[in-house]
């Protein structure tokens, strides 16, 4: 009776064991879209994570890496992209979007005035442990 108590508790312990790991393996981080940067500026994570990128700003936005190895489509006002996290995912990214010269009289914009310049915002990620996690565990 205890050899069989034992076997199930063991199997019960692996189960939970695997559980743990695959929920923990498995985190989806949102990195709001702002008008003036990401929120949060750093998203901490690990292999098998990934980043839900969500654009709550007024610009059309295309997101990528710093080195371009990955690049988003175009995001208007509330869409998203989901970047999944391997080992080798470049730890900073940019957002850049077109915005429009505002013509002289009386600064209005108008189509026969409007100048596009790009402008970019960084973030990051981080494989380290996020500060407020340090003392947890």
């Amino acid at each position: 009776m205890l050899k069989k108590f034992s076997k199930g508790l063991c199997a019960v312990a692996v189960a939970t064991s695997f559980m743990a790991t695959t929920a923990q393996a498995d985190t989806v981080h949102t990195v709001l879209i702002m008008d003036g940067g990401f929120f949060p500026a750093v998203t901490y994570v690990k292999p098998g994570d990934s980043i839900h990128f969500l654009n709550n700003s007024e610009e059309l936005i295309t997101l990528a890496s710093a080195d371009e190895s990955w690049v988003s489509e175009a995001l208007a006002t509330d869409d998203d992209y989901t970047l999944p996290i391997t080992a080798n995912t470049p730890l900073s990214f940019v957002a850049t979007f077109e915005e429009a010269a505002v013509s002289e009289d009386e600064g209005e914009v108008d189509s026969e005035y409007i100048a596009l310049d790009t402008v970019v915002m960084e973030g990051a990620v981080s494989f380290d442990t996020a500060p407020l996690d340090e003392d947890a565990g």
